[in-house]
């Protein structure tokens, strides 16, 4: 229910006129953005408990949004934070060698996750194909990686091992994800 807070949070400071699919209406790209917000919290979640997974997700994509940012296609400050993310992920690194001495926590994840993902819309508004194949190894190795599980027994979702604590946390954030969609219907019907 916090990771949706938090990424409700993030869309709101985004600039209104934004558009990563311009011919989708604003509502249901926010919804979708919602989606992505949580799956690249989750990705680094996910990936975080392997030595230097992230680091090798993270780098790439962080370096080439800076590479990117220095031709000039993002803004100085898009810039900035993807040369000290970058930077950060790197230092990371040390750390995070096999076998590997620090993970990052759930707590981590939210920032880290948040801040890739807006990195990742904030280049898409400059280019969407960019956007996409930046992340596209991290955005493809999760889903495997549960079908993989998935085929071999392991847990993979609240349905497989429900719990309450599990079940509570799921419907709060579908309750949010849902009156989050509500809510753009109604703006959607007043604009018109």
């Amino acid at each position: 229910m916090l990771q949706t807070l938090a990424v409700v949070v993030v869309i709101f400071a985004l600039p209104p006129d934004l558009h990563a699919v311009p011919f989708v209406q604003w509502w249901i790209e926010r919804a979708l953005i919602i989606v992505g917000g949580l799956w690249f919290i989750n990705l680094v979640n996910f990936t975080d408990g392997l030595d230097r997974m992230t680091v090798a997700e993270l780098v790439p994509i962080t370096a080439a949004l800076a590479a990117i940012g220095l031709l000039g296609v993002l803004s100085a400050h898009t810039n900035l934070v993807s040369l000290a993310f970058c930077g950060a992920v790197i230092g990371f690194a040390w750390f995070n060698r096999p076998v590997a001495r620090l993970f990052l926590s759930d707590v981590d994840g939210v920032p880290i996750g948040l801040l890739l993902g807006w990195l990742v819309l904030v280049a898409g508004s400059g280019g969407r194909a960019a956007a996409i194949l930046l992340p596209l190894y991290y955005l493809a190795n999760s889903p495997v990686a549960i079908i993989h599980r998935f085929r071999n027994g392991e847990r993979i979702a609240t349905v497989i091992r429900p719990s309450r604590e599990l079940d509570i946390a799921a419907l709060a954030e579908g309750a949010v994800l849902v009156a989050w969609l509500l809510l753009g219907f109604a703006r959607g019907r007043r604009r018109r």
